[in-house]
């Protein structure tokens, strides 16, 4: 039986203030999938919309004066503007309206720039548009409330990093990134505090690790490769603690942890191998210079944040075994001095670390009966086991049954875990 605020509010039962109160809270705790499918097509409404003006335009463009281009190349952002105040004025509540107008504003700002340097050979570099680029749109996502905006600034920023780092041209510094990033982070935190479910919540918590990870090397600058896997090491345990703190549903979904655990023990699985550490030996022999100003920095920053999540998760970590990876930012660097003794010495020591970590995961997919971290467990030992064929003289024989093996490790693990749900659910 559907029940009827109005009705309730004329019979004396519910009060006009309480009726909005309910009707406010189930707008904002809605789950309907249609609206979400409506935003979605708003903002790919917007883009095609703005995608076919621009090839119309394109079309002709050779053939308009230069006053005409220039019109053409306003047109767009004016129009934009105008659906943005109406948006705001009159719209507001809609996050339809909200996402759609803010979208189509982001890349008529975009084409304004590139078509008006075109017309008037305004000389320039990728890196300062991207920059102007952003500027002007970045307060859009707080003036529309607009998370699809703050998604799309987030790709643009991470591309001006890039272009800064390593294009041909590199006028603008490249650590403008972190001002930039940061003006987008008081709207993810806001999508935290506030609508922690939503699927913008979720795109951000794996678009701004991403950023990181594609970023670092260029904001590094020129760096050491062997003393650069430390930077990683600390960033990728950053994001794997920090998850700890915005842990909600499933592990597997969250950009942090995903990302952070993953990037993690590849390059765990990499410092596996003994020709990084013969690298190490051969910097420190010849090089008189192992880490650069920006190894230093980002390595320093990255480790901070490593070593305070530590502490603010300490009482929420996984099993003992699964320990040794978050405790992997701390073991390493110790290894790089033991080096010059021996170099095995170190690569003895990841493997036994990458072994006590992966049967850490795999105890605990046991023990919470999870078949995604049983099988990644059983990946990080396996993608060990696979290391040592390419460092070890076998023939394909033994190979081969060590494959065996493996496969049939994965098989029986996962059997058993089925065999014994069924078993409770029967």
């Amino acid at each position: 039986m559907k029940i009827n605020l109005i009705e309730l509010v004329s019979a004396g039962i519910l009060t006009e203030e309480k009726k909005q109160e309910i009707e406010l809270y189930y707008q904002k705790h809605s789950k309907d999938p249609q609206n979400k499918l409506l935003i979605a097509f708003s903002m790919l409404g917007a883009l095609l919309t703005g995608l076919g003006i621009i090839l119309i335009i394109a079309h002709n463009w050779d053939n308009f004066s230069r006053g005409t281009k220039t019109f053409f190349a306003f047109l767009p952002l004016v129009i934009s503007q105008g659906i943005a105040l109406w948006v705001f004025l009159k719209k507001y509540e809609s996050t339809t309206w909200r996402e759609g107008a803010s979208v189509s504003l982001f890349f008529s700002v975009g084409a304004c720039i590139a078509l008006v340097s075109q017309i008037f050979h305004i000389a320039g570099d990728p890196g300062l548009f991207a920059l102007v680029w952003i500027l002007l749109t970045l307060p859009v996502i707080y003036i529309l409330r607009s998370s699809a905006l703050s998604l799309l600034e987030i790709a643009a920023i991470t591309w001006y990093a890039n272009e800064t780092g390593y294009g041909l041209y590199s006028a603008m510094n490249v650590q403008w990134y972190w001002l930039l990033l940061a003006g987008v982070i008081p709207h993810y935190y806001l999508l935290e505090t506030k609508e922690k479910d939503s699927l913008f919540t979720f795109f951000h918590g794996w678009f701004l690790p991403l950023s990181l990870i594609i970023s670092v090397i260029a904001l590094v600058g020129q760096p050491n490769g062997t003393a650069l896997m430390l930077v990683f090491i600390f960033m990728f345990t950053a994001f794997r603690l920090k998850s700890g703190l915005l842990s909600r549903g499933r592990k597997a979904a969250n950009g942090l942890y995903t990302l952070g655990t993953a990037g993690l023990f590849v390059i765990l699985i990499l410092l596996s191998f003994d020709f990084w550490w013969l690298e190490i030996v051969n910097d420190y022999e010849n090089s008189s210079e192992l880490l650069y100003r920006g190894e230093i920095i980002y390595g320093s920053l990255f480790l901070a944040a490593a070593l305070f999540l530590l502490f603010r998760t300490r009482k929420t970590l996984p099993g003992k075994g699964e320990q040794a990876a978050d405790f992997a930012f701390l073991i390493i660097p110790l290894l790089y001095p033991a080096v010059l003794a021996d170099y095995m010495i170190p690569v003895i020591a990841v493997n036994i670390l990458v072994v006590i970590a992966g049967i850490g995961i795999v105890r605990r997919g046991l023990e919470e009966d999870n078949l995604g971290t049983l099988n990644f467990g059983l990946m990080v030992v396996a993608a060990l086991i696979i290391a040592r064929f390419f460092d070890f003289d076998l023939s394909f024989f033994t190979r081969g049954v060590m494959f065996i093996i493996t496969g049939a490790a994965f098989f029986g693990a996962n059997y058993s875990m089925i065999k014994r749900r069924r078993r409770n659910e029967a």
